[in-house]
């Protein structure tokens, strides 16, 4: 049996980091060591506190087991051949690649380890820099805001009635207020529409992604 099909999964419907297709989420209390990716570090650290029988100030609770795990971690991704990208957001490694062998490989390696994984759509197995697959999306692009909005009252009020604009309650928010925390974005029906939002708030636009329809 294929171990894909007993990991919980979700679809990337665009590129991790404008770069990767597949991403891993590995869970381990010793995920703050892994930020800074020297994995040869890594494994020593861990190793230095088995031998003690201890853990680091930030792991309580700690068992027997989780050096084992954090083990497994650092050299099975020590041993990857090809390029890739580790975000920690503890205790969760997250594992980018675009290789679809490493990804499979790693993910059989530590399955037990494993929160979920993400994939492409069937459909969209080549994904495009600056691009988002969605379904049931009838506008051409993704607009994501940056920090601050200026002319904040007068978007929103342009943005309220338009048909050619759908913005998610939480943005409506933000731009109401002139500032975001957190993501926040909306889409844009059309290249004419868009142009009059980036008049509006051109200087505050973090990035203009495509949209493509998938089937369902």
């Amino acid at each position: 049996m294929n171990h894909l099909t007993l990991l919980s999964t979700k679809k990337t419907n665009k590129l991790f980091l404008d770069k990767y297709r597949y991403k891993i989420v590995l869970v381990t209390k010793f995920a703050p060591m892994f930020r800074n990716k020297d994995l040869d570090v890594v494994i020593k650290k861990i190793q230095s506190w088995k031998s003690v029988d201890r853990f680091p100030p930030y792991i309580w609770g700690g068992q027997k087991s989780d050096y084992d795990i954090g083990l497994l971690i650092a050299n099975t991704l020590n041993t990857s051949n090809s390029e890739y990208k580790v975000m920690v957001s503890s205790p969760f490694i997250s594992f980018y690649t675009d290789d679809y062998n490493e990804f499979y490989s790693v993910s059989k390696t530590l399955k037990n380890q494993i929160k979920y994984v993400s994939v492409p759509y069937e459909t969209t197995p080549v994904l495009e820099k600056n691009t988002v697959y969605l379904k049931r999306i009838n506008y051409d692009y993704k607009v994501t805001i940056s920090n601050r909005i200026d002319n904040n009252e007068s978007f929103f009020n342009w943005c309220r009635d338009n048909d050619k604009i759908r913005m998610p309650g939480r943005c409506q928010r933000h731009v109401k207020r002139g500032y975001r925390v957190g993501d926040s974005y909306f889409y844009v029906k059309d290249a004419k529409s868009l142009s009059m939002v980036q008049m509006f708030i051109g200087s505050n636009i973090q990035r203009i992604d495509h949209v493509i329809k998938i089937k369902d």
